[in-house]
């Protein structure tokens, strides 16, 4: 069975240079962190809408996720 998550990742990197993106919850560069995660902002690992994805570093990743202290505006879900 393959990932879901593979297409919204695929999606999300396809117009996005890894080695100049900062991760925009903390602001740190590849070069400053093991990964970045992508996130659906509405929680649906279906909905791929570039407006819907975001990508975290491993150390913010779980709290745009799971909502842990994090009341950033570029971590919630699109309206």
């Amino acid at each position: 069975m393959s990932d879901p998550r593979a297409a919204g990742r695929a999606l999300f990197w396809r117009d996005r240079d890894p080695g100049r993106y900062r991760c925009p919850g903390c602001g740190r560069g590849r070069d400053e962190v093991q990964s970045f995660h992508v996130h659906h902002l509405d929680g649906n690992k279906e909905n791929n809408r570039p407006s819907n994805l975001v990508a975290l570093c491993e150390s913010c990743h779980p709290g745009g996720e799971h909502d842990l202290d994090v009341d950033d505006p570029r971590l919630r879900p699109p309206s």
